[in-house]
């Protein structure tokens, strides 16, 4: 009787590992290390996003923002407000930043105004945004930016519109 004895290799390509016996006909894929489970995780995503009312009365009311994220974890809220800036390049930037430039196209710029993070599970979650935060907003039209971020990964961002009357 002869033993056969099978040397094995692993070759890393990307996120797929590929593990073979030399000597041997065994394969074996896998998306870590050899016998392992899967690669990373992907980032979050939050779809679905719905504002229950786009229209604010100013020193009243709550927004309530709706959505479905990806995976369980934490999203920040920030309430923006726009800008007149002056557009240098392919950035706006503030007026007082470009002094000396004779003329300067101007642009809008988004400024933070406030921000608050909730604690969210996957699937779907529900949250007002709180009225301490909304009550100082005077009439205009302002955005709610939503970031998610769970296991280390941020989500893009998402942008509401939402008026001030």
């Amino acid at each position: 009787m002869v033993a056969r004895m099978a040397y094995w290799r692993a070759a890393t390509v990307g996120a797929v590992t590929v593990a073979f016996a030399t000597g041997g006909a065994s394969v074996a894929w896998g998306g870590g290390p050899v016998g392992g489970g899967g690669g990373q995780a992907p980032p979050p995503t939050l779809s679905a996003v719905h504002l229950e009312s786009k229209t604010l009365q100013p020193g009243r009311g709550q927004l309530e923002v709706s959505y479905f994220e990806s995976a369980a974890g934490k999203t920040t809220a920030t309430i923006e407000k726009p800008v007149t800036g002056v557009k240098i390049g392919s950035q706006c930037l503030p007026p007082q930043q470009v002094q000396g430039v004779p003329v300067a196209p101007p642009c809008r710029r988004w400024v933070k105004v406030s921000s608050t993070v909730h604690s969210d599970r996957a699937g779907l979650n529900k949250f007002k945004i709180p009225e301490r935060l909304t009550k100082g907003l005077k009439k205009g039209s302002y955005q709610l930016s939503l970031i998610a971020r769970a296991g280390g990964k941020v989500s893009r961002t998402t942008t509401l519109s939402f008026n001030v009357s």
